[in-house]
């Protein structure tokens, strides 16, 4: 009758980031039969946080008596997901940071997103964002973003990252429609005041202020017209 010389473990569990191979094989023995045939069945159960391998080592004699050590390894995912930025504007952003940029600078952050790697199972990812209108004269900000990506993997083991993005508008609005400077000959009209428009790359269109003042010298009279257009 085959016996066991040697036992390795027969039950563990490990994570599924861990290899599977080598595991020690039992050893068996037989007092009356020195060659033995040993067969090795392993059935696997997938589960959505892992799998259960069970491996079942039969010996068997001559005489068809067998001996049987079956080893059990259950595969658990307690590893959370990692994650990468995918876009320059972030550099190498840690949870917590703050962030700033020029509102030009800003495209929309949930289309740039994050990238997630899971070793065992497939990722969910979620993007939250707070925004809180700001007053430049004031806070000295035109915006604040408080926001982040949250991943999690089939087995619940979530990573996230949440930092802070100060918006700040440096660029001044430009004026389209302004005439150029002109002459105009004694007894002729100035002529009409042009129709101009402003836009901010930050707030859009602006409404734009138009002022009018007229000095005389002599023979000469300067109107100086100007329009001008002031973003939040």
């Amino acid at each position: 009758m085959p016996y066991l010389t040697y036992s390795p473990f027969a039950d563990t569990t490990i994570d599924c980031t861990s290899s599977l191979t080598p595991f020690d094989a039992p050893i068996f023995a037989d007092a009356c039969d020195s060659v033995l045939t040993v067969t090795l069945d392993s059935t696997v159960t997938n589960n959505p946080c892992g799998r259960i391998i069970v491996r079942t080592w039969t010996a068997t004699n001559g005489n068809g008596n067998t001996a049987t050590f079956t080893q059990t390894v259950t595969v658990d995912d307690n590893t959370p997901p990692v994650m990468f930025a995918t876009h320059s504007f972030f550099g190498e952003i840690m949870d917590g940071d703050t962030l700033y940029a020029d509102c030009t600078q800003i495209p929309s952050l949930d289309s740039l997103g994050f990238s997630a790697f899971d070793f065992c199972s497939a990722t969910t990812v979620n993007f939250t964002e707070i925004v809180t209108s700001g007053n430049c004269a004031v806070d000295g900000y035109l915006q604040s973003r408080y926001c982040g990506w949250t991943v999690s993997d089939a087995c619940g083991n979530v990573d996230s990252l949440f930092f802070w993005v100060i918006i700040t508008d440096t660029t001044p609005p430009t004026l389209a429609g302004v005439p150029a400077d002109v002459d105009v000959p004694c007894g002729q009209v100035a002529p009409a005041v042009a129709s101009v428009s402003a836009n901010d790359l930050c707030d859009g269109n602006l409404p734009v202020t138009f002022s009018q003042t007229q000095t005389n010298n002599g023979c000469t009279t300067t109107i100086t017209r100007t329009w001008s257009a002031t973003d939040a």
